[in-house]
């Protein structure tokens, strides 16, 4: 185990390259579908009412069972949250431990600014200071890249983060649910597996160690520090390859996470990026690989094509869904609008109109429009 002193200097040993921006290391295709998702008038209002209905009916339940990480608090974290932010070029966010199911951390919050990182008691006593570095690191990638609503509302639908580690009884779940709708949550899954492996790369940029990231992947995986300690990379490697054989594949579509295998691989090509190896760690002498090209080899191992043009082809989608549940079940909602409640679901449900009537000019309606008419106009 690493004393005090040990970690003080592997913290004062860590290269920092000033101003890092999350476009120097974000995954492309999390950027493009981000941005697309961000193009829909009224998706942030929308994913923000969410917040408003749901998470702050929650979260004082959630902070009344955790403790704030602070230098009084469990210094030792701390030390590791700060370094994690200057790293990043970010503004630390608030850390809190609490009584969760397994090794886990989640990040929950409306904006980058009003963001706060949750990690279990287990992650804090099992993990090591560098393995808790990444965690860490992790989960500041997703603030710095603007990720945390969309992670938030695409958490709920999966029932994973505080959804899932908190037996919450959340009123109006079910109807916020419908109006949702399937389409809708594989299309946030769809970008939320995306912006892990951006996170992931935060994280290894934060603790600056390629094992020791994995080994924090591995350890979120099965929980278990003997375990973890005994796994063969290369045996692990080739459960990729029998997932991409099997009916498993298709099974992650309903996930917010891409399959570990997979994680695991997309770091280590990054490890091999010309940002980490040359810029961050100073290793002129390093054959790296350009962003472009690295990410290119995570787009075919993710299976990823033409990332921003299918993203808007699952809105696109979703939104003709949504407005189909909206019509058989938001007027019922709307009725409500006496309850705080049932104003707030009013609320999600006219956003979601306004989204289903954007995406009906959209731009690649709008061309095939065209096109169809100049063909009219070439037969008369």
């Amino acid at each position: 185990m690493e004393t005090k002193t040990d970690v003080a200097g592997w913290l004062e040993s860590l290269r920092i390259h000033p101003g890092i921006k999350s476009s120097d290391y974000e995954y492309d295709a999390d950027r493009k579908a981000l941005e697309a998702f961000k193009a829909v008038p009224g998706a942030d209002w929308l994913c923000g009412k969410f917040l408003e209905v749901i998470l702050e009916l929650n979260l004082a339940e959630m902070l009344g069972g955790a403790v704030r990480v602070s230098a009084k608090q469990f210094p030792e974290i701390d030390r590791l949250r700060l370094k994690c932010a200057e790293i990043l070029c970010m503004e630390p966010p608030p850390v809190f431990v609490f009584e969760g199911i397994g090794i886990n951390a989640f990040t929950v919050g409306p904006d980058p600014e009003r963001s706060s990182v949750f990690i279990t008691r287990a992650a804090a006593d099992i993990a090591q200071e560098r393995e808790l570095t990444f965690i860490l690191g992790h989960e500041m990638g997703h603030i710095k890249s603007q990720h945390s609503l969309y992670l938030t509302v695409a958490s709920f639908l999966a029932g994973t983060g505080i959804w899932a580690l908190r037996k919450m009884e959340v009123p109006g779940a079910a109807y916020i649910r419908i109006l949702l709708g399937l389409p809708a949550q594989l299309a946030l899954n769809a970008w939320a597996r995306r912006a892990e492996i951006t996170s992931d790369r935060a994280g290894v940029l934060c603790c600056q160690d390629l094992d020791l990231a994995r080994k924090a992947l591995l350890l979120l995986a099965c929980g278990s520090r003997k375990l973890v300690d005994r796994i063969d990379l290369e045996e692990f490697h080739r459960q990729n390859e029998d997932l991409s054989q099997s009916f498993a594949k298709w099974g992650e579509v309903f996930k917010t996470h891409p399959n570990l295998p997979k994680r695991v691989r997309a770091l280590e090509l990054f490890s091999e990026s010309h940002f980490y190896r040359r810029i961050l760690l100073g290793d002129s002498s390093f054959p790296a690989r350009s962003q472009s090209d690295m990410d290119a080899s995570v787009y075919k191992l993710l299976g990823d094509t033409e990332p921003a043009a299918v993203k808007i082809r699952e809105l696109q989608d979703a939104g003709k869904a949504v407005a189909k549940s909206i019509a058989e079940m938001g007027e019922p909602i709307l009725k409500r609008g006496k309850t705080e409640l049932g104003k707030g679901l009013g609320a999600l449900s006219r956003g979601l109109l306004a989204v289903s009537e954007h995406l009906d000019h959209a731009p690649g309606k709008t061309k095939a429009r065209a096109k169809k008419s100049a063909k009219r106009s070439k037969a008369k």
